[in-house]
């Protein structure tokens, strides 16, 4: 995250004793035979039908029992019998005639399964959740991968069991070691190998954890590009979660990278960041990722958590004790330890329903959530704090998503019909979908030229290789579930003799002239051509600060200008814009003031 994550030591020894306690007075039991726990002086009777009252208290009174309680509907008597004489009532009544059932009043529990590692008592995250309610209905699956994206994670003792072979993005090859231990940290929540006598308990006991290395140790940071390979690297090697404990500025890269995890069915889960503020961070606030906040022990929001409209939840995220690079335990806090969370329980969600779609795992772990802050949907919880429990049995009752039998729309946006063409363009396709466009595919002639599978989705079309004349586009979407559907049909003239010398037009329109700027000011540009917008950039002071690419005659984008980097005083905005051809043209210029 942009803060330094708190990985240090904690005062883990007096956590543990004071849940230990904890521990010893629920397990405690009345009596024991075996695995089996009665009241010691208690029996259940079911007299025969027809049996006397008289008798049955001569019975009761020579045994020296009482009647306790009686439950007529079914005809059952609870006797109190002195508990040294049990066992020799219950094989007198047995033998007698006059009863039909003697046995001992077992006790009953309600399930919650309790691991014996060691420093569960003080994971007290995993009560929070309710996951050991949760493990009584699934303690996942080891079909169900989850990809940790991160520095990788070391084979300790308690993860060695559950780390798949992964891949290093960064030094290539298949080693994934941890460099900081952040990244072992985050996989000891989601799967630290539970109930197995030592370290801490793992939120899924059984699924698997595919190690994705994307950060570079030499520079200290993790790249957009880097990030991009390794989260589509983990959907093409079958993760069904995957974790990204890390953010910053948005990148186009990684929203496509994402984007492409979510159409091949993954569960993208991310940190909301460590800024105690509501600038969104990336990519938390992408649309298709659970953005995760992070909640101390008495579920308020943790002093450093990032919140903001962007949210999806939030989750424990305070000394959470998890694994350590060097194989020992620690205190791990920040976003980046509330993430692993919801890593943990989507997990277990897909594991109990095997399934579910991914924005059914998404729908659920959000709607199941207990609800933190003002009721509903708030920007410091999210949906809530979420809830293990609550989401496994919300899996288990869930139907599977209905068949997808609906194609994707797709259209030819640029060019227009009956437009004339020259030189290289950008065509342009608008293509959606109930569940998500995979790809697209471009037809010139009825002849495949090229697919792309990112949004936008756009060719580059040299038309100086095509004949001139009279040629036809197409365009064919896509979705996940193979439905396809071809696009109207575009017909447009080459005719590269026809030079185009008419430059584009463009101008400011926001920040208007003389007024003053602070903080992220938004520069808004407006551009127009004869033929096609190809790109429009942005000036202050004359240094080229940002750009954007166009492919339509008119083009409309808008730059945030940080301008806490600049000095007080005035300053000159200006933008110019290209087009196909190779015209470019400039703006007036705009003065503001700091």
């Amino acid at each position: 995250m942009k803060k330094e994550e708190n990985f240090g030591l904690r005062l883990l020894p007096t956590i543990f004793v004071v849940s230990i306690l904890f521990v010893v007075v629920t397990g405690s039991t009345w009596a024991g035979n075996g695995n089996s726990d009665w009241v010691p002086d208690q029996l259940v009777v079911q007299p025969r039908a027809g049996a006397h009252p008289e008798v049955l208290s001569g019975i009761f009174k020579e045994h020296g029992a009482d009647i306790r309680d009686f439950i007529p509907q079914v005809n059952t008597m609870v006797l109190h019998v002195p508990p040294d004489r049990l066992e020799t009532v219950q094989d007198a009544l047995s033998r007698s005639p006059h009863f039909k059932s003697v046995s001992k009043d077992y006790l009953r529990y309600l399930y919650s399964t309790i691991p014996n590692d060691y420093w569960y008592p003080g994971e007290w995250h995993l009560q929070k959740i309710q996951a050991p309610q949760a493990w009584d209905f699934t303690v996942g699956d080891a079909n169900v991968v989850i990809a940790v994206v991160d520095d990788g994670a070391a084979a300790v003792p308690d993860l060695v069991q559950k780390l798949l072979t992964g891949i290093n993005i960064i030094d290539g090859g298949t080693y994934t070691t941890g460099d900081g231990g952040h990244g072992t940290a985050v996989t000891g929540i989601i799967a630290a190998s539970t109930n197995n006598g030592i370290g801490v308990a793992g939120i899924t006991w059984l699924n698997k954890i595919l190690p994705v290395k994307v950060y570079n140790s030499a520079t200290g940071y993790i790249t957009c590009s880097a990030a991009a390979q390794g989260i589509v690297w983990a959907a093409d090697h079958g993760a069904k979660v995957i974790n990204m404990s890390f953010g910053g500025s948005e990148c186009s890269v990684e929203k496509s990278a994402v984007d492409y995890a979510w159409g091949k069915g993954a569960v993208l889960v991310a940190a909301a960041g460590n800024d105690a503020n509501s600038t969104p961070n990336y990519p938390a606030a992408y649309s298709n990722v659970i953005a995760v906040a992070s909640t101390d022990p008495n579920d308020s929001l943790s002093s450093f958590s990032s919140y903001g409209s962007w949210l999806s939840v939030s989750a424990p995220g305070g000394n959470i004790v998890t694994t350590y690079s060097n194989g020992g335990y620690a205190g791990f806090s920040g976003t980046s330890a509330a993430a692993p969370v919801v890593s943990g329980i989507a997990g277990l969600v897909m594991s109990a329903n095997p399934v579910l779609s991914n924005s059914q795992v998404k729908s659920i772990i959000e709607k199941n959530a207990d609800d933190l802050g003002s009721p509903g949907f708030d920007n410091y919880y999210g949906w809530g704090r979420v809830n293990a429990y609550k989401a496994v049995l919300a899996a288990l009752g869930a139907a599977p998503p209905p068949l997808d039998i609906t194609p994707p729309t797709a259209s030819v946006t640029f060019p227009a019909n009956s437009n004339t063409v020259s030189g290289s363009i950008a065509v342009s396709v608008s293509a959606s979908d109930n569940a998500g466009v995979t790809q697209v595919e471009l037809y010139i002639d009825g002849v495949l030229f090229a697919t792309d599978s990112t949004v936008p989705y756009s060719f580059a079309w040299d038309t100086t290789q095509t004949s001139d004349g009279t040629h036809t586009l197409q365009a064919l979407a896509y979705d996940a579930a193979g439905n396809s559907k071809a696009s109207n049909s575009v017909s447009v003239t080459v005719n590269n003799f026809v030079s185009d010398t008419t430059p584009p037009s463009v101008a400011i329109v926001l920040p208007t002239n003389g007024i003053t700027v602070s903080k992220t000011a938004k520069i808004k540009v407006k551009a127009g051509d004869n033929v096609q917008v190809q790109q429009v950039g942005i000036y202050v002071d004359g240094s080229r600060i940002g750009s954007a690419i166009c492919s339509a005659s008119s083009c409309s984008p808008s730059f945030n200008w940080n301008t806490s980097k600049i000095s007080k005083g005035m300053h000159t905005l200006s933008a110019d814009a290209s087009d196909s051809a190779g015209n470019i043209s400039m703006s007036s210029s705009v003065t503001v003031y700091k």
